[in-house]
């Protein structure tokens, strides 16, 4: 049974274990449990400003922006400032990567690829 993302339809069997949605679509199943103990599944955009909403609003993350805590994502036990939080799993476990419009690069951060595109050989 298709998911309906944005106005798209995405067929379930592209969601992979790690609750990661294929690249092409942008969006990922959030692999985080619930206050009842189920895995969340909201489908949310790969995007950092996405996420502290959604894990304050459903997984009532209360931590102030310079406050360490641990990564809520299963399994890693990273600590960071809670600012730090959606940037990190964006980049370490969504991978999300970004290409240079010069070369094609691959990067894992936007501001990596304006850095980079300053000085990419290909640029004219």
């Amino acid at each position: 049974m298709p998911l309906l993302v944005d106005g798209q339809d995405i067929l379930e069997d592209e969601v992979s274990d790690e609750g990661i949605l294929v690249q092409e679509h942008d969006v990922y199943c959030c692999p985080l449990l619930t206050s009842d103990g189920a895995r969340c599944d909201a489908l949310l955009p790969c995007e950092e400003a996405s996420l502290m909403p959604h894990f304050r609003g459903v997984h009532a993350l209360r931590a102030k922006r310079l406050e360490v805590i641990y990564c809520p994502w299963p399994g890693c036990h990273s600590r960071m400032q809670a600012a730090s939080a959606p940037r990190h799993i964006v980049t370490l476990h969504i991978k999300k990567r970004v290409q240079c419009s010069y070369c094609s690069k691959s990067l894992t951060r936007k501001d990596g690829k304006n850095k980079h595109e300053k000085i990419c050989p290909a640029k004219p």
